[in-house]
Parts: structure tokens; C-alpha cells; sequence
């Protein structure tokens, strides 16, 4: 039963994920275009990426991306 049910899941389920992360990017790009090749800047709630200490590797996250996150060791 795993083969007919597991596998056909899988590929099902992958093909979801691509279509949905191709769109994604696509919203992204249509973004960057309206704003001139940058991201807009997400709003600086105070109770968001609060620091109090730096990590090891920074003030950034340790999956940093520059073209999706915001810097905030710029923002502070």
C-alpha cells in the first residue's frame, strides 16, 4: 500500500511545493520591479527581533539572506 499511496503523495506533494515557490518568487520579483530592484521595508515593530546579546555570528540570523531579510546590525 506504500508504494501506492506513499510515493504518488510525494510527487504530488513536491509538485505543490515548486508551483507554490515559483509563485512566491514570482511575487517577489514583481515587488522589486515596483520599488525600483529593492524590497520595501518591512515595518520596525518594537517587539520584533529584539537583541539583547550579538549571536556568534552577528546580529543577523544564522540563515541570513540579504535579498529577502532586512539587515537590522544596519537598522539599530
Amino acid at each position: 500500500i506504500s508504494f501506492y499511496f506513499c510515493i504518488p503523495a510525494m510527487i504530488t506533494g513536491g509538485i505543490w511545493v515548486y508551483q507554490a515557490e515559483v509563485e512566491h518568487g514570482k511575487h517577489l520579483d514583481h515587488l522589486k520591479e515596483e520599488n525600483g530592484g529593492t524590497l520595501p521595508q518591512p515595518p520596525d515593530y518594537d517587539y520584533l527581533n529584539r537583541r539583547v546579546k550579538p549571536f556568534p555570528w552577528g546580529m543577523n540570523s544564522l540563515f541570513f539572506n540579504p535579498e529577502v531579510c532586512a539587515l537590522y546590525a544596519t537598522l539599530e
